[in-house]
């Protein structure tokens, strides 16, 4: 029997399917996936440096650090896989015990036998939580097939709504040279503005490769490319105050894509275009007041 808070994880991940299926005008819902899997590695470095991280793939990520780092996995040891985001929680556990050992980022000055026996002192904890994961997944499954179901018993098919409103049904069916400015609502509630002609594959690949999970997606109608590198410019610029890095801000969802609307209806020059600047700042002169 699922849990509270497991119920709710089953409904955050379905509302996300359900707004991808609208978004593109499909009557399929993605179906319900195993947890990803990680293991917490010790790498013993050349430089007699011990590096502690979290992989999904542990030879590629060997490969991975000699190339960046240019130095010698010389050991390895890691634990059993089991769900991502609790193996995050073991290498924090692991990198607290040695920080008073910490030389730069994931890399301690301590023995290698150290660290096989930090990682080593969980290997039941982890264990347990695989099982828990392996044992709740057929409930969370059936729960996720409940929501699906009841959803497509209580809503028109979408494939049945005139042409003239639908969207395009896939990603790869947009034309070349068009693109959407998205914003997803990231699981450790910051927003992220950006741009991309296949938003469903771009949030794939910020979870694959942060770990955080899509809250909340919203896109702008489908424009051509270079307006919709205008639109995501004149959005970041407008919360220019509240970034945390990059594409990433710390500000409310519901007025990031109020903005997004505002930006996506007035902005239509090109953008090469000097009265683009003007535009923008009208229409944020507009909103202020």
């Amino acid at each position: 029997m699922l849990s509270d808070d497991g119920k709710r994880k089953v409904e955050q991940r379905f509302n996300t399917a359900v707004q991808m299926a609208e978004w593109f005008h499909v009557k399929s819902i993605m179906g319900y996936s195993r947890p990803e899997l990680g293991c917490v590695y010790a790498f013993e470095m050349s430089d007699n440096t011990v590096k502690i991280g979290i992989t999904r793939n542990t030879d590629k990520r060997v490969k991975g650090v000699q190339r960046a780092v240019y130095l010698d996995v010389l050991r390895v040891h890691q634990t059993i896989f089991a769900p991502l985001e609790f193996m995050r929680i073991i290498e924090a556990r692991c990198h607290a015990t040695f920080i008073d050992r910490r030389v730069r980022g994931e890399y301690f000055d301590i023995t290698f036998e150290e660290a096989c026996a930090e990682l080593d002192r969980y290997a039941e904890e982890i264990a347990a939580k695989f099982d828990e994961a392996d044992k709740n997944f057929l409930d969370e499954f059936l729960y996720y097939e409940e929501l699906k179901k009841n959803y497509l018993n209580s809503k028109p098919s979408l494939v049945d709504k005139p042409a003239a409103e639908k969207k395009p049904r896939k990603c790869h069916d947009i034309i070349a040279g068009y693109a959407f400015v998205y914003v997803f609502l990231l699981s450790n509630d910051k927003v992220k503005i950006g741009c991309s002609g296949n938003p469903r594959a771009r949030a794939a690949e910020i979870k694959r490769k942060t770990g955080l999970t899509i809250k909340r997606v919203y896109f702008s109608s489908v424009m051509p490319r270079e307006r919709a590198f205008f639109v995501e410019w004149a959005c970041q610029e407008n919360f220019s105050s509240s970034r945390v890095k990059g594409e990433i801000f710390s500000v409310d969802f519901a007025e990031v894509c109020a903005v997004l609307d505002v930006f996506a209806s007035k902005i239509s020059l090109p953008l090469n275009s000097k009265l683009n600047i003007a535009t923008v700042n009208l229409i944020a002169a507009e909103k202020s007041e």
